[in-house]
């Protein structure tokens, strides 16, 4: 503007003054007042003037960031400055005030979406799925704010498991509610569960609710839809390697462990012809249990530790593989920063742990057992008994009481101990609940069944932590492999016993967890041949089995404990994994208790002739037992003698494989296949007349034993103890473990009514004789010291 030009200046003058009267009645609170589009440059001005007086949040000021924001689009200033007002208040603690300002500003301002974001963000940490609908009420009060509707569409979703009405705005929100850490440990919550389900329904996307699914499906035991979710989630596009971690855990579940062997042989060939990245192999190998693999694979360390995937791929490897020396070797060469803090963390404190003690390892081993070596040499320091054993109390511990052999003879161990009118009381332990499992007799009362997680939530108090050696062993045990050592030192000094019976699962834990206890007398008493007959073969298997093993052997070097096994053969089988001479392994064979399980309720029929025979057995269909093989027996038997049938008791995660090769081989209507059966097992053996075993490996089959009570003859392959279950040379056909061998000795069999007739005679007393329950009592007694 030309300055002479006063005919200009004066509009101009008086534009200015009414902008700053309108300007002046805003910031007076006046209610009528507002601001134009012209007036909010003048505003912008006034207002930074104000931030920098630190005025800004004064009623005046904040009345014409109101209006300024009201006149015309924020600019880049007002947003600036909105911004600052939004964050002073946020550190003024000044809710109310904010919430009362930012509703007041318009929805297109960034402010005001900012609020409602953190507004949804709380609510969402607050949401209860149990209570969906108490957060409305809370929501109301925040009117205007659209971010806010998804908490109605989330009530109705949590009340009813229906994902229809969720919008695709809502799935971050789902995400976050289903993915909170105090709502993942509820287990049994429904309004969860329902939103879960309408989650995976409206977004079947979402890598993030897949796995929450998933988390569900594994511990309901879903393991066939857990599969399904798993591989769902490795052909993601956002799959990690624990969503590949898991598919291959649930394989090894479900016994399909050639589908994780061809996996593995498959993603080495694919690194040894380098058509696949060395890191992507390696963390594939790591996911499928096979750390050692994948360290094979990623080569010298130098090599590597500058490549944050590689690096990652192999801290887990070590870590997993307890080789911390390397652990510690890579966090020295490797940017740290770009690895996951917690994975760091788990390998600087096992150094420092381990260094701060002076515990010797070398490159390549396993630190578990140099730290259980020192556990153990640091017990003198205990002083006096910490706590005082209870006279003729025993204490059993079992991995469960699931469906099974192994499980069906803790059973029967607990009732002869119980017969022992000496036994104060006995305290059965188990360490995971089944979800078909056989029922606790409490035995008159003599008998006290424990979970372990929930006998230590029933005793909350933990004075052991006040002792050195206790209190180091419960902050550090999880680290090296022996997560359970702690809370079995725990219960034992919650039950007192004078004996601890280890019978089955997880004995290096619980036998170290005996003598750290100074508990009187320790029994370890194996059920099964080695633990390598059954492994998956994974490397974190191999890493087990060797820490029973090697722990064991340790244990073995200490008078007070006692080892066992329930026949010569597993006994002679551990006695070598252990390094100890054979005889430091006793037999204390299993009992059977024909009353308990209701032989003398049935009538077994003698064979004849004029009958069709019956082909059968009882068993879990899982590899080690190989049914297929079983069939293909039954193939041959069948061409044999054309009316004989098939009766194959059992289930497991074979069952789908074995009716697919039942029907291929046109058999279907001749096998009958009852499921698993949990009680009635004798009258199922009166429907045959001659009992068959295809098993790899076994250490005294409870089915075997139990067939020749019944007066059936048996055929099997001579593996393991199954000698030494049969009653006697002449009750049965052991051969080699083929299908030419096993064929031709059923029917044999079956065409010899005499030698059937002769075994239904002799092999019931014989059995009667070897595996009563007072025999099993007299030797456990003397195997407690008593």
């Amino acid at each position: 503007m030309d300055m002479s030009d006063t005919g200009a200046i004066k509009p101009a003058l008086a534009t200015q003054a009414q902008t700053l009267a309108r300007i002046s009645a805003v910031c007076c609170t006046d209610a009528q007042a507002g601001l134009t589009a012209e007036d909010v440059p003048a505003a912008e001005r006034i207002l930074a003037q104000l931030d920098k007086a630190t005025l800004l949040l004064s009623a005046g000021g904040l009345e014409l960031l109101r209006a300024a924001a009201h006149a015309d689009a924020p600019s880049e200033a007002l947003e600036k400055l909105l911004a600052r007002a939004y964050r002073q208040m946020q550190q003024n603690g000044s809710q109310e005030r904010l919430q009362h300002f930012v509703c007041s500003l318009p929805q297109t301002t960034t402010c005001r979406a900012q609020f409602g974001a953190a507004l949804r963000k709380s609510g969402l940490q607050e949401f209860d799925p149990d209570t969906p609908f108490d957060i409305l009420d809370w929501c109301r009060s925040f009117s205007g704010h659209p971010e806010l509707d998804t908490f109605e569409r989330l009530a109705m979703a949590c009340a009813s498991g229906y994902g229809g009405d969720l919008l695709a705005q809502d799935c971050d929100a789902v995400e976050v509610v289903v993915n909170r850490s105090n709502l993942t440990s509820r287990a049994n919550s429904p309004g969860y569960h329902r939103l879960l389900a309408a989650g995976g329904e409206a977004f079947p996307d979402s890598a993030k609710i897949k796995r929450q699914l998933l988390r569900i499906k594994r511990t309901q035991k879903d393991i066939r839809g857990g599969l399904k979710m798993a591989r769902e989630l490795t052909r993601h596009p956002d799959a990690n390697l624990n969503d590949f971690f898991f598919r291959f855990s649930l394989l090894n579940q479900l016994d399909r462990t050639q589908v994780s062997a061809r996996y593995v042989r498959m993603i080495r060939r694919a690194a040894d012809r380098g058509t696949a990245p060395r890191d992507v192999v390696a963390g594939r190998l790591w996911a499928a249990s096979r750390p050692a693999h994948a360290l094979e694979v990623l080569g010298p360390i130098r090599d590597w530790a500058k490549d944050p995937q590689s690096a990652t791929v192999g801290l887990r490897s070590f870590i997993g593989l307890r080789r911390f020396r390397e652990a510690w070797q890579l966090l020295e060469l490797a940017d740290t920063s770009k690895l996951s803090a917690g994975l760091v963390g788990q390998a600087r404190r096992a150094m420092i742990y381990l260094n701060r003690h002076a515990i010797p390892t070398k490159a390549g081993e396993d630190a578990a057992l140099p730290v259980l070596r020192f556990w153990l040499s640091q017990i003198r320091t205990l002083g006096k008994p910490t706590y005082e054993a209870v006279p003729r109390r025993v204490l059993l511990s079992t991995y469960s009481m699931g469906i099974g052999g192994a499980e069906r003879q803790v059973a029967a161990l607990a009732a002869s101990l119980c017969s022992d009118p000496e036994l104060e009381s006995l305290d059965l332990l188990m360490h995971t609940q089944s979800q078909s499992s056989y029922e606790m007799d409490e035995h008159g009362g003599k008998a006290r069944g424990h979970f372990i997680h929930q006998l230590l939530e029933d005793h909350p108090e933990d004075s052991l932590r006040k002792i050195p050696l206790y209190d180091d062993i419960s902050k550090h045990c999880g680290l090296f492999g022996l997560g359970h050592l702690y809370r079995a030192i725990r219960a034992i000094h919650i039950l007192r016993p004078e004996v601890m019976h280890v019978r089955g699962g997880l004995q290096a834990e619980m036998a170290a967890a005996s003598l750290l206890s100074r508990c009187p007398a320790t029994l370890v008493q194996f059920g099964s041949m080695t633990r390598g007959y059954q492994s998956s073969g994974t490397d974190l298997d191999s890493l087990r089995e060797n820490l029973v093993e090697k722990a064991m052997s340790l244990m073995a070097r200490d008078s007070d404990i006692t080892i066992a096994a329930n026949s010569r053969e597993a006994a002679d089988d551990w006695a070598r994994a252990m390094d100890v001479r054979a005889e430091r392994v006793d037999v204390l064979y299993n009992a059977i208790d024909e009353t308990r399980l209701g032989f003398d309720e049935v009538t077994f029929r003698a064979p004849d002739a004029s009958r069709a025979p019956v082909m059968g057995s009882v068993f879990r269909f899982a590899p080690v037992k190989d049914p297929l093989l079983w069939v293909e027996v039954a193939a041959r038997v069948a061409q044999a003698i054309p009316d004989v049938r098939f009766l194959l008791v059992g289930d497991g995660p074979i069952r789908a494989a074995l009716e697919k090769r039942i029907a291929a081989l046109g058999l279907t209507d001749r096998f009958e296949l009852p499921g698993l059966i949990t009680e009635g097992v004798p009258e199922w053996l009166a429907k045959m007349d001659i009992f068959v075993m295809t098993t790899r490996t076994e250490s005294l089959p409870n089915s075997v034993i139990e067939a020749q009570l019944a007066g059936l003859p048996v055929v099997a392959p001579r593996v393991g103890g199954i000698p030494e279950a049969v009653a006697g040379p002449d009750t049965a056909h052991l051969t080699e473990r083929s299908l030419d061998a096993l064929s031709e000795a059923v029917i044999t069999a079956l065409k010899d009514i005499e030698w059937r007739k002769n075994v239904y005679r002799t092999a019931p007393p014989l059995i009667r004789d070897r595996f009563s329950p007072t025999r099993q009592l007299q030797v456990t007694r003397a195997a407690y010291g008593w």
